[in-house]
């Protein structure tokens, strides 16, 4: 405990889950203590013997002691809890023990100190009491607007602009949870009933995008699908570093996926496409194909070419893969 004047005689009444009085009370005691430092008179230990290990809310009663005839004093008090412990490590046991050991008077928020009667090896552990968060005290700040002009605008201009920062944030979230959306292929045959999930990752290099028309095809070791057009009318596909879901029906199993066919039309202001990598998942077995594409679909770039076919994966190709 701080003082705002020295000596400042007290009383400090210390209840458990109610207010103290002078005849209900796990503790007492009167300030200030016998000490030459005020570190030393104004420092209250107390060991778990004294709480008898009751956890929960305390409270703490602070009377000024004053003498006959004085009905008020001005002044203040600070007062930080700190929780500390001094322990030793015991080699018979191999576990840290306090007996022996008590905590100082002169114990801080940032040092501990210990009082032992024997030499060993010695630790602490302390935890500080965070000052709880007052919001009428925040709000009595822009009261005195005419006496901090400069400090009630700063706060209320970091308030305004937090305000706005997650309003932007809120909106990027609907849009990022509109982009996660599966799309299931407009071009599906309704009495297909065999199901694959792509995942199609756009690389990160620049102009990675594409406004082209994407077709796929998977082949198989039983069969080729369709030519499938990936489009979604209701949002944007293959942007740089997305990654886009769809659903693709075929009539049956196409059995061990041994490739994957794509090409587009090369059409729009930004037609050159860079392929990351596929995953294709067959949802009746959860048997998963991947494919590290790596590559462009361009007439300029790559390979010049808008139409390759890119084998599955093995798992020498995925450990080795950068």
């Amino acid at each position: 405990m701080v003082p705002s004047m020295d000596p400042l005689p007290f009383k400090l009444l210390l209840g458990y889950r109610n207010y103290p009085t002078d005849s209900n009370y796990i503790a007492m005691t009167q300030m200030p203590l016998q000490g030459s430092t005020q570190e030393e008179r104004y420092t209250w230990i107390l060991d778990g013997a004294s709480l008898k290990g009751n956890t929960g809310t305390y409270y703490l009663v602070v009377r000024p002691i004053v003498g006959p005839g004085i009905k008020s004093i001005n002044a203040t008090l600070s007062i930080t809890p700190i929780t500390s412990s001094c322990k030793f490590w015991n080699e018979t046991q191999l576990d840290w023990k306090d007996s022996g050991c008590k905590v100082g008077v002169k114990t801080t928020p940032f040092v501990t100190q210990c009082l032992c009667n024997h030499l060993t090896f010695f630790g602490s552990s302390f935890f500080v009491t965070p000052n709880l968060v007052d919001p009428s005290q925040t709000a009595q700040l822009f009261a005195t607007f005419a006496q901090n002009p400069v400090v009630v605008c700063f706060v209320g201009a970091l308030f305004v602009t937090y305000l706005l920062v997650v309003v932007w944030a809120r909106r990027k979230d609907i849009q990022d949870t509109g982009k996660v959306k599966g799309t299931v292929l407009e071009d599906n045959d309704p009495m297909d009933n065999y199901f694959y999930l792509l995942s199609v990752c756009t690389g990160r290099r620049m102009g990675a995008s594409t406004s082209s028309q994407v077709v796929v095809t998977l082949l198989g070791a039983e069969g080729s699908s369709q030519p499938h057009h990936l489009s979604d009318p209701k949002k944007p596909l293959f942007e740089r570093g997305a990654v886009d879901l769809f659903l693709l029906a075929s009539p049956h199993c196409l059995g061990e996926l041994q490739g994957i066919r794509l090409w587009h039309n090369n059409s729009g202001s930004h037609s050159a496409w860079f392929v990351g990598n596929i995953m294709v998942q067959d949802l009746q077995t959860d048997e998963k194909w991947i494919f590290l594409c790596n590559s462009w679909l361009a007439i300029d770039m790559g390979e010049c070419s808008l139409d390759q076919i890119f084998p599955a994966s093995t798992e020498t190709d995925l450990k080795t893969f950068r």
